[in-house]
């Protein structure tokens, strides 16, 4: 099952930080929001994977505005919007 992120109403000066950033539906919603323009703020504690979410994002947008931050609570402080991903799996 495909499910699509509805990003056509966010306005492009959002910041968005994903908690959770190493989940591969994190990584789906990450790519999502730097298409529409978000700047994005990830956060994860497996620093490898977060990164490669990171680089995910990248290849697909690359002139994203992506940043890997250690902390969820610095991550969250300057966020218009918050995904809290951890956790979350996709299902086969």
């Amino acid at each position: 099952m495909r499910t699509t992120i509805p990003t056509n109403n966010v306005p492009r000066s959002f910041t968005a930080a994903i908690l959770g950033a190493s989940t591969p539906t994190a990584s789906m919603i990450a790519v999502r929001l730097a298409q529409a323009g978000c700047r994005l703020l990830l956060s994860d504690p497996d620093q490898e994977a977060v990164e490669r979410t990171m680089a995910a994002v990248l290849a697909i947008q690359p002139r994203a505005d992506v940043e890997v931050l250690p902390c969820a609570r610095t991550s969250c402080w300057e966020a218009d919007l918050i995904v809290l991903a951890a956790g979350i799996t996709s299902r086969s």
